[in-house]
């Protein structure tokens, strides 16, 4: 703002002398325009009109400096810390682990593919905790061994309470899910195990086979594989029973 300030300082006092001699202003500002100044000199109404104006401007540019200045301070006054409430309004997540999930059973549509189907729950429970299970497949030269995992996340905002993961999850899972994986190898004479808890099939709305499972040929993908390793088994791994085939598997 100094340059209006500037401004300011040379504008004023050339008012100023306008209003309180219009006709020493004019001799000394404009006269030299004409080859006659006297006889070119303004009326007595016209330097009265002159000092109304001169009036008018000084009020718009004293008006107009007193607000420059205030935004100059505006602008220079320090910024005030958030308040309270507003640090209150940030997001704040919260994540538990609560351990094995329960599996269904497995099936086997093609020599390549397993179809793992496990519990749990339909849809999006927000603003209330999320509930997620997690399947992976791991492949051995002696085993197939499927890990079930649940785990609770929460976002919330910082004032409220800490959300009870635990009670939110608490492992009423009812929903069957299924999914695909895919073998290095077929599974031939290997053990499908686990130590999740095994749900009874029929209560997810299936059944158990009621014969051996039939798959269909698949040819390997090229490309190079990670070399399959044998892992030691542990004595309270179960079984993953081999559960009917679906409609369309059995076309």
């Amino acid at each position: 703002m100094g340059w209006f300030f500037l401004v300011l300082v040379v504008v004023v006092p050339l008012v100023l002398w306008g209003i309180v001699d219009p006709k020493g202003s004019w001799r000394a500002l404009e006269s030299w325009k004409y080859k006659n100044p006297d006889a070119n000199e303004p009326s007595e109404a016209s330097y009265a009109l002159s000092r109304v104006g001169g009036v008018i401007g000084l009020v718009l540019l004293i008006g107009m400096g007193v607000m420059a200045y205030n935004d100059s301070r505006d602008d220079e006054a320090p910024r005030d810390k958030p308040s309270a409430s507003y640090t209150q309004a940030e997001m704040k997540s919260k994540d538990l682990d609560l351990g094995a999930g329960t599996l269904v059973g497995y099936r086997y549509p093609s020599a390549l593919t397993l179809d793992v189907v496990y519990l749990d729950d339909d849809g999006l429970a927000y603003p209330e905790p999320s509930c997620d299970v997690d399947v992976t497949v791991y492949e051995h030269t002696n085993a197939i061994v499927v890990q079930v995992t649940q785990s609770a996340h929460a976002l919330y905002w910082t004032g409220d309470p800490e959300p009870d993961l635990a009670r939110a999850c608490d492992g009423q899972r009812k929903t069957p899910h299924t999914v695909n994986w895919t073998l290095q190898e077929p599974l031939g004479d290997r053990p499908i195990l686990t130590a999740a808890p095994l749900a009874d099939p029929r209560a997810a709305g299936t059944a158990l086979a009621t014969g051996p499972a039939r798959p269909l040929d698949e040819v390997p993908e090229p490309g190079v594989k990670e070399q399959l390793k044998p892992v030691r088994i542990d004595p309270a791994w179960k079984l993953v029973p081999l559960l009917a085939a679906t409609q369309d598997e059995e076309k």
